[in-house]
């Protein structure tokens, strides 16, 4: 059973771009452009895949990254309580802060 790509092409002639379903193992080195009937058309490499820095939750992983997820999450459950029960939060909040500020002097 042969496996089907799409193929991006261009023709430098009139440049005009269109994608193509091909069998992965017979791609040809020219294809005919539809629009001006030239013969050179050719395929277009895309770009590889670049790695990502950063996760999906926009941190990067480092010293500092359970003490931030820590503090984020003491965020949330501040807002979800009483007023009279987010001083002891924020307090905790202030202690981790401190904290994060210390490792990272200690890092530069």
């Amino acid at each position: 059973m042969p496996l089907y790509v799409t193929v991006d092409i261009q023709c430098p002639v009139c440049l005009h771009h269109w994608d193509s379903m091909e069998s992965r193992d017979e791609i040809p080195e020219s294809f005919t452009c539809p629009e001006c009937g030239s013969r050179e058309a050719t395929r277009i490499l895309s770009a590889p895949a670049v790695k990502r820095v950063t996760y999906h939750d926009g941190y990067r992983r480092g010293d500092g990254y359970q003490l931030m997820k820590e503090i984020n999450s003491l965020k949330t459950q501040k807002y979800n309580l009483p007023a009279e029960k987010r001083s002891d939060i924020d307090k905790e909040i202030k202690k981790l802060g401190a904290v994060s500020l210390t490792k990272k002097d200690k890092t530069e």
